[in-house]
């Protein structure tokens, strides 16, 4: 396996600022499971094809097979990192900031930042894995909200990588 932060530490250092370098670098994806962005009311449907469609069990379902994936009652910045990991970002974590990464690397004029926060709006970091999803990453905010991510089905390199690197810059 490529180590891509070392094959383009000089590509990504250019959308660092002044005095920031790259720390760790993980592809991530964004697998839904149960999603608890609000408080939304009972509901119950029924049609000739698709049945009966009670949301509070489908919800139990989703929760239970595939995890809470993303907690933003208020919205926040889980929301807007949830737009954008539903497109397979690098996720960048530099000494100030983590940002998510769109285009192609190695090809500075065709990488762009597509999301970005500072390491104080992040609360914690952590490696989570479940059954096919050993990468599983869970990113908390200070706003309330968080997102799980997948940074590997099969290997959690990637995604302790981004850990240690998070809790050795941070303490946190």
């Amino acid at each position: 396996m490529f180590d891509y932060l070392k094959l383009y530490r000089e590509e990504l250092s250019a959308l660092c600022g002044p005095g920031e370098w790259p720390l760790a670098l993980a592809k991530v994806t964004y697998v839904q499971g149960h999603e608890d962005i609000g408080r939304r009311g009972p509901s119950v449907s029924f049609d000739p094809i698709g049945g009966l469609d009670v949301r509070s069990w489908n919800e139990a379902a989703d929760k239970a097979i595939g995890g809470t994936s993303l907690i933003a009652p208020r919205g926040g910045m889980a929301v807007s990192l949830h737009r954008v990991a539903m497109n397979m970002p690098e996720l960048l974590l530099t000494t100030a900031q983590l940002m998510a990464i769109t285009g192609t690397l190695g090809r500075a004029q065709k990488m762009k930042i597509a999301w970005r926060c500072t390491l104080d709006d992040i609360d914690a970091i952590s490696h989570q894995p479940r059954f096919a999803q050993r990468g599983r990453l869970y990113i908390r905010f200070t706003d309330d909200s968080a997102i799980r991510l997948m940074a590997g089905m099969l290997s959690a390199k990637k995604a302790r990588a981004l850990v240690e690197a998070f809790h050795q810059r941070t303490g946190r």
